[in-house]
C-alpha cells in the first residue's frame, strides 16, 4: 500500500509539472534609452530601473521612421510599445530561458511602435 501511495504521488507531481502553461502573450509600454544593435538584436536601457531590455524584432514601419543603424539615435530616449511572446524551449540548457523546476520558456520581445521623446532629452 505504501508503494502504491508513493507511485501515485510521484505520477501526480510529475503530471502537474509537465502540464504547466506558458504565460499569456502581452503588450507592454516602457520608456528606454537606445544603446545600439547587433546582427540579432536591438539594445535599450529602461529608464525606470536601468535594466537592459533586448528586442529581437522591430516592425518595418518603425525601422523606416527610425533607422537605428544611424548613430544619431544612440543615447536617445523613446517611448516603446512592444509585444512579449512566450515560447516553449526544446532544451533545458538554453541560457535564455526562464525556468522554474521543469517549466522552461523563452521570452521574445518585438517592438510594435516607438516614439522619440525629444522633450525628455532636453531635461538633462
Amino acid at each position: 500500500m505504501k508503494k502504491l501511495i508513493i507511485i501515485f504521488t510521484a505520477i501526480a507531481i510529475s503530471g502537474s509539472v509537465f502540464s504547466q502553461k506558458l504565460p499569456n502573450n502581452e503588450t507592454k509600454t516602457t520608456v528606454a534609452t537606445y544603446d545600439g544593435y547587433s546582427d540579432i538584436a536591438y539594445f535599450f536601457t529602461k529608464d525606470l530601473d536601468q535594466s537592459t531590455i533586448i528586442f529581437e524584432k522591430i516592425a518595418d514601419d518603425v525601422l523606416k521612421k527610425y533607422n537605428l543603424t544611424d548613430k544619431k539615435y544612440l543615447k536617445k530616449t523613446f517611448r516603446i510599445t512592444y509585444h512579449v511572446k512566450y515560447e516553449k524551449t526544446s532544451s533545458r540548457n538554453n541560457k535564455a530561458t526562464t525556468s522554474s523546476s521543469e517549466k522552461s520558456f523563452i521570452k521574445r520581445l518585438s517592438i510594435m511602435e516607438m516614439e522619440l521623446l525629444e522633450a525628455y532629452e532636453n531635461l538633462d
